[in-house]
Parts: C-alpha cells; sequence; structure tokens
C-alpha cells in the first residue's frame, strides 16, 4: 500500500477534523470525516484508496500495483474542475464549504440528524438566536427551487447558495427567507395555477443579466449584518 499525506498542490484540502481528497486511482476528489469516517473512508468512485483524518491531520492510502516501489505522486489536477464532481459530491461540498465558512466566523454550527423538513444546518453566533440553512448549489446559470412546504418564510430561515462556476473559486450567498416577500427577476414565486401538476415554490432564476441583484446578500455582508443585529441586541 502506498501512502502520502494530504497535498494542497494536488486541490486537497483540510478543513478542521475535514478533509477534500483526490483519489490517487481515479482522480475523483471525496470528502471525509474525523468524526463520522472513524476509520477511514473509501473512495465512493472506485474504491481503491481510503482517506483518513484524525487530530487535524490527514493522509490517503491506496492500492499502488506498479513494478517500482518509489512512491508516484498523482498527477496534478485543475483547481476548481467542478464538472469532475458528481451531483453528490457536489452537494456535500457545498454543504461543508458552508459549514466551515460559517465557523470560521465564529458561528456555531449543527446538522439535524434527520433531513426531513429541508434544514440541511443550524446555526448561531454565541448565545444569539438559531437561524435554520438550507444549502443550494450550481454549477451554471439556471434555476434552482425550495418547496414552500419546507421553506416558510420566517426571520430564522436562509438559504446558503454556492455558486461552482466551472474554473471559478466558489462565491457563496447567504439570503434571507423574507427576501420572497418580494420577489423579482431573480427570486421568484411559482404556484404552478390550478393544475397542481407541481407543488408551490419559491425559486432563484439564475442569468448573467440579473446576477446584480444576488450582490446585497454576499455571504459577508449577510455576515456582517447578523453579527451587528446580535451586537445591537447584546447591548440594548
Amino acid at each position: 500500500m502506498a501512502k502520502r499525506k494530504l497535498d494542497p498542490a494536488n486541490n486537497e484540502e483540510l478543513y478542521g477534523n475535514n478533509a477534500a481528497f483526490c483519489c490517487p486511482a481515479c482522480q475523483k476528489v471525496f470528502v471525509v470525516s474525523g468524526f463520522l469516517d472513524k476509520n477511514g473512508r473509501k473512495c465512493p468512485g472506485c474504491g481503491k484508496s481510503t482517506g483518513y483524518v484524525a487530530n487535524e491531520t490527514a493522509f490517503i492510502e491506496w492500492e499502488d500495483r506498479s513494478e517500482s516501489s518509489e512512491q508516484i505522486p498523482p498527477p496534478p489536477m485543475q483547481r476548481y474542475r467542478w464538472s469532475r464532481l458528481n451531483k453528490q459530491q457536489v452537494g456535500a461540498y457545498a454543504e461543508y464549504f458552508v459549514k466551515m465558512e460559517l465557523a470560521m466566523h465564529e458561528f456555531q454550527v449543527y446538522s439535524p440528524e434527520v433531513d426531513d423538513r429541508g434544514i440541511d444546518l443550524v446555526t448561531r453566533f454565541y448565545s444569539n438566536p438559531l437561524i435554520a440553512i438550507q444549502v443550494k448549489s450550481v454549477r451554471d446559470f439556471g434555476y434552482v427551487f425550495m418547496a414552500k412546504s419546507k421553506f416558510t418564510l420566517s426571520d430564522e430561515l436562509y438559504l446558503a447558495l454556492v455558486l461552482l462556476f466551472e474554473m471559478e473559486p466558489p462565491e457563496l450567498f447567504l439570503i434571507p427567507s423574507r427576501t420572497w416577500e418580494k420577489p423579482n427577476a431573480c427570486f421568484v414565486s411559482r404556484d404552478y395555477g390550478d393544475d397542481k401538476t407541481s407543488p408551490p415554490e419559491w425559486g432563484v432564476n439564475l442569468s448573467k443579466k440579473n446576477i446584480h441583484l444576488l450582490q446585497p446578500f454576499a455571504f459577508e455582508k449577510t455576515i456582517a449584518r447578523l453579527c451587528a443585529q446580535a451586537a445591537a441586541a447584546h447591548h440594548s
């Protein structure tokens, strides 16, 4: 078995006790959690490598069938090649990305044990009220939606939208659910008429023409507002 440490130059990253590895056998990216994967996790693509995370260190082992005993590093992979990931990997990456960005801003982050209400994570800033977050990710312009039955507009509910455009770093937006109380070209409401062929939904319509409407909800701006609200509540 060949073995090496996590390699940032090979599009691999360590976030606290979670690591993203590039499988040396099939070149697929997969995520390993030190909390959930106590005995390591095999590459879901080929099963020929196993990633391990413990005590904020990470390494990967894989089958080395080369005649030479010398360890040959895997070829470098271009960063932000989102097209190489399957739908499940994109979803997992987006959720971990949101969690780590919140943690970097000193938010406490919790994951629900059962995801039956469309809530991917719950967070709060120190002792302030909890807010619930649904995470969505896209790799191109288009449309994403949330069922109205699971995305009830309130002060405590937000949408985390992760844009993963090819060869570009991820871009994160944190959008209060009450934004949909005043729909526009970007934030839409759809009820599909009397035939009810589809359940009612709130949506985000992404295009080059209206993407500017997302900018007020850039992650850093929303976080700054939440922290300011917390500070005001603390001093009131």
